[in-house]
């Protein structure tokens, strides 16, 4: 599987494989991942969840 870049001006929040219903953490977040992604769809130019090669990202904008 190849690496999902960031769009830019996003960094990686969190991520798992499609299979898997654990998410990995990458830094601190405060929210959890079920809360972003409905979050997502509300603001988009702030929070994306992109689903690609069989893993899910989510990808916060960076401060």
């Amino acid at each position: 599987m190849s690496a999902i870049k960031p769009p830019h001006g996003f960094k990686l929040a969190y991520a798992r494989d499609l299979k898997s219903s654990e998410w990995a953490k990458f830094g601190t977040q405060a929210r959890a991942p079920e809360f972003l992604k409905q979050c997502a769809y509300a603001d988009p130019n702030n929070i994306r969840v992109i689903e690609r090669d069989g893993r899910e990202c989510i990808f916060v904008r960076a401060k």
